[in-house]
């Protein structure tokens, strides 16, 4: 049967203790042992890992949080940004880049040399779809689209075969059915992105017919029309829902049970920028859709 996968955009917040963390934790290890009791909690079954976006994970890195969860505890990665933007982005951490054009984009060596060694040495029982998150392409053309998606495809086909791929886009007029079809031909997902510019999560669910894969990822980010940076500010510290979307949960309960109907499993990620605390959401959520809850409290989050 087709399953639903809750879990968080990162973890490591300490606005949610109190919530989500009843334990003491040493400031110096908080980051990383706090994943432990994380994996405890009903309804959390899964968990995205956003910091390899900025840099691939170390072995080492992968093994302390490997062995602070359970057996088969599945973790989405973001990749490498090196490896998903074609050009370095004005930002201070590219330094001299900034605005260069990149020679590792959508390249196939440096996932596998540089990315996926680590997650098969350190992480193999853990490791998750990874997801491929591509920015807004300001200023589409013809051109771009279909370079795009030719680098796409060919990425697709010739990494690892054994591990899962979902693609994140986040131009409006790049889901049409060819991009669907790349998905389809190389048996990736397409991820149900919520987020400022993007068509509706059920816009893309008919742009999306039939799914790619068995599996589907939904990433439930910031509202439409609100900049990141402002989603920030806004929700910091985490620790409450302030700005609840019921039209956001309401599309998002009919795009899992579409899923699951569809005999896919759904991950289902909810980053706190989107109504302030991405674990009462998520309660909220789990509600709606009728998941069973264990009855002990210390693996129950709605306690």
């Amino acid at each position: 049967m087709s399953e639903v996968l809750f879990g968080t955009a990162s973890f490591a917040y300490e606005g949610w203790k109190g919530i989500v963390y009843h334990d003491r934790y040493r400031e110096a290890t908080f980051k990383v042992e706090c994943l432990r009791e994380y994996a405890r909690y009903a309804p959390f079954r899964t968990v995205e890992f956003d910091f390899p976006f900025y840099r691939p994970p170390t072995e080492a890195q992968l093994a302390r949080y490997a062995a602070v969860l359970p057996p088969g505890f599945p973790v989405v990665s973001k990749v490498w940004e090196e490896i998903t933007v074609p050009w370095f982005p004005g930002l201070p951490r590219h330094g001299p880049r900034a605005g260069q054009e990149n020679p590792k984009y959508l390249d196939v060596r440096a996932f596998r040399d540089e990315v996926l060694p680590a997650y098969e040495r350190a992480f193999r029982g853990h490791t998750g779809p990874f997801v491929l998150e591509f920015g807004t392409e300001w200023q589409p053309t013809p051109e771009r689209r279909a370079e795009f998606l030719e680098r796409l495809d060919a990425f697709l086909g010739a990494a690892a075969p054994e591990q899962r791929f979902a693609v994140e886009i986040r131009t409006p007029a790049y889901f049409e059915r060819d991009y669907f079809d790349v998905l389809r031909r190389r048996g990736a997902a397409h991820v149900f992105n919520w987020w400022t510019r993007t068509p509706s999560l059920l816009e893309q669910w008919e742009a999306a017919q039939p799914l790619p894969a068995s599996f589907a990822i939904a990433r439930i980010l910031v509202p439409p029309g609100v900049a990141y940076e402002d989603a920030v500010a806004r929700f910091q510290p985490y620790d409450r829902v302030l700005a609840p979307r019921e039209d956001m949960r309401r599309d998002l309960v009919r795009l899992v049970r579409h899923i699951t109907e569809a005999g896919a499993d759904a991950f289902v990620l909810v980053n706190n920028r989107s109504e302030g605390c991405a674990p009462l959401t998520i309660r909220a959520l789990a509600r709606e859709l009728g998941i069973a809850i264990p009855l002990d409290p210390k693996r129950n989050l709605f306690d």
